[in-house]
């Protein structure tokens, strides 16, 4: 029975794919992931001989690939936590009317609109955002 090896991938694939491959490392460099290990693989990978190079270099490049993904997406669910930090604070609307609880002690909504030039609306939204957030508990008059 005769042994078949695996096809051989051309010297201008294997070339075509280092390209990609230090442009993936440029990205992961750009995006200030830790390259240190990639670079040395990458050094190990050039210096090896063409015939034997196509399985390593698939397995480097999906390795960076996946380094380049996960990056990205613990950075998007960084810029979410930071934004998620950033609805549970007041708006400067609500700050305001939170400064006048706290002097007043209590609040108008008729007298507040209208002193401040809005709409009860907005108003009663900006109490219920206090509420929500937990600064303020709301009783009935």
């Amino acid at each position: 029975m005769a042994r078949s090896d695996p096809p051989r991938t051309s010297p201008e694939k294997i070339e075509a794919q280092l390209v990609i491959a230090r442009d993936l490392l440029e990205e992961a460099t750009s995006l200030e992931i830790d390259v240190s290990k990639f670079k040395n693989r990458l050094s190990d990978l050039e210096r090896m001989t063409p015939e034997k190079l196509g399985s390593p270099l698939a397995s480097f490049m999906s390795d960076l690939s996946q380094a380049i993904e996960d990056f990205k997406q613990a950075e998007g669910r960084q810029a979410a936590s930071m934004i998620s930090e950033v609805e549970k604070q007041p708006t400067p609307l609500e700050a305001e009317v939170y400064e006048h609880l706290m002097k007043h002690g209590g609040l108008s909504v008729s007298a507040y609109s209208k002193k401040h030039g809005m709409t009860e609306e907005e108003t009663k939204k900006a109490v219920g955002r206090l509420v929500e957030l937990d600064m303020i508990n709301v009783q009935a008059a």
